[in-house]
């Protein structure tokens, strides 16, 4: 039997990840190009497209020669792309800015006021959309553009997602997928077509939409000029591709009612199956991406200062540690999570709201922001930084509880499939566990689920597989974490401490959103 390879990307928040699997979803070989996000200003947060292009560029050529394939045994290749995110192209195929405002950033909120008066209310946009953001959905990143920089817009052509750019770079052909263009405020969520009342409202014409494909579908095939860039074979089939949370879900093999996925990194997020949207107003979920196929669909709760909330205490408190340990050619973070091991569970009555990202759930809100609650002499960093351990797990638990309102208990399932880098984090899965009070299975190649959700789309779409189905029978699990009872009661009487914070907190840093106003 010829050997069948398919080759995949993650345009992710810290870098691109390319992946080369073969026909029994086996990782052959993988290669990782970090690129930079840039805060200019509050609320902005900004990537270069063209740094996404370079890191798929580079990591393609070694990822080849690394692993001694011959390109032509590479019979399909499949894009995942952070989300919400827009990048507007002009008539040549051209970017119009090299900074373009990722999934995180705020900046648009005057737009998403805009919008939400024009729907009628927040609520009635919820219905339409699915989803609690505002200011983060391309649509209203979109009217931002229209209204701050005029001549730029009139140039667009497409406006485009992550994965959409690199299908573009590789093929020539613009097109976007269901799951990317649902996330990105557009859409209708249950009809899966066009809002015409939010391209009413917004001002977007739908013809700087491209044109909308099932994610395995194949679009075109790699360019000449895209060929000699990557190392590539000219022609090498391009599937739509899929925004990265939906394809994490697929490649932990997360695909039926009943099942569940969290992602452990530099954002934390659940997912579940659902067979149809959820759109009770009072219980707002993050996102939900349709599946590529009938009625499925990806509900999602995310804390966006997951793994960002380590990164964030690791730069700004073990800052000299970090050099020394980087001279000597050790891991920070397996020193921190050392750190953790020394103090108690409950960080002796110190508590973090993750909140250094905005606008996420369980308020929408642009204004929160993240503190340390009940900090006293007493208490030292490695008691801070199991408080930021053990924050991101609390707010996870309190956003599980939107699932809950919505008619799916998560803690009745069997267990949450458990992805992305943060599982080697012993100490931070089993805090996850305990907290929650569910077993965490870890799935095989925890890093590579994202890729090999792709890669299981992108076989599909190539027939490699002849169903989704048959695909992820091939994943599998690792490691399973169970929650230790001893410190149930003590983390029950938490997590009803830090709701209450939690809540209280937005007042607050409302106040505090007046004072940086009027200081301005």
């Amino acid at each position: 039997m010829s050997k069948k390879y398919i080759i995949t990307y993650d345009i992710g928040t810290t870098g691109a990840k390319a992946c080369l699997f073969d026909q029994n979803l086996n990782v052959i070989a993988s290669d990782f190009v970090s690129y930079r996000t840039y805060y200019p200003k509050e609320n902005l947060s900004n990537q270069k497209p063209t740094e996404w292009w370079n890191a798929v560029c580079k990591s393609t050529k070694r990822l080849i020669d690394v692993s001694k394939i011959d390109n032509k045994e590479i019979v399909v290749i499949g894009v995942a792309g952070q989300y919400p995110v827009i990048v507007p192209i002009d008539r040549n195929n051209e970017l119009l800015t090299d900074d373009v405002p990722v999934f995180s950033d705020i900046r648009a909120i005057k737009q998403a006021e805009r919008l939400v008066n024009g729907i009628g209310s927040s609520d009635g946009l919820y219905k339409i959309i699915g989803s609690g953001r505002q200011a983060m959905l391309s649509v209203c990143k979109a009217m931002w553009i229209k209204d701050n920089y005029p001549g730029t817009f009139k140039k667009v052509h497409k406006f485009v997602a992550t994965k959409d750019y690199i299908n573009m770079k590789l093929t020539d052909v613009l097109s976007t997928d269901y799951s990317d263009f649902c996330a990105s405020g557009f859409m209708d969520i249950s009809k899966r077509q066009f809002s015409d009342e939010i391209l009413d409202v917004s001002g977007i014409k739908i013809d700087k939409i491209p044109e909308i494909r099932k994610s395995h579908h194949i679009i075109g095939g790699v360019s000449k000029k895209a060929a000699g860039s990557t190392g590539l074979k000219e022609g090498t089939p391009v599937i739509a591709g899929a925004a990265d949370a939906l394809c994490a879900c697929i490649g932990s093999g997360v695909i039926e009612k009943g099942e569940a996925c969290m992602s452990i990194g530099s954002v934390n997020w659940t997912s579940i199956v659902a067979g149809e949207p959820f759109l009770n107003t009072n219980y707002k979920v993050s996102s939900q991406l349709p599946f590529p196929w009938e009625n499925a669909y990806n509900p999602l709760i995310d804390t966006y200062a997951g793994g960002l909330s380590q990164e964030w205490f690791k730069n700004k408190i073990y800052k000299t540690e970090e050099l020394i340990f980087k001279e000597l050619n050790l891991n920070i973070y397996d020193f921190m999570n050392k750190k953790v091991e020394e103090i108690n569970p409950g960080s002796d009555g110190l508590l973090f709201l993750p909140y250094l990202k905005a606008e996420g759930p369980p308020y929408y809100n642009p204004n929160m922001r993240a503190s340390f609650i009940g900090l006293s002499m007493y208490h030292n960093r490695e008691h801070m930084l199991r408080s930021v351990f053990e924050g991101t797990c609390l707010n996870m638990k309190l956003l599980l509880e939107i699932f809950n309102k919505n008619g799916v208990t998560v803690n009745d399932f069997k267990e949450i499939k458990v992805v992305s880098g943060g599982v080697t984090s012993r100490n931070w899965m089993q805090c996850y566990s305990d907290i929650l009070n569910m077993q965490l299975a870890v799935v095989k190649d925890p890093r590579q689920a994202t890729t090999k959700g792709i890669a299981i789309v992108a076989g599909v779409g190539a027939g490699i597989w002849k169903s989704f189905k048959d695909a992820t029978a091939l994943t599998g699990i690792s490691e399973i974490y169970e929650p230790q009872i001893k410190f149930q009661e003590k983390y029950r009487k938490l997590f009803e401490v830090y709701k209450k914070c939690s809540l209280k907190m937005v007042e607050i840093c409302n106040d505090l959103a007046d004072f940086r106003e009027d200081k301005k």
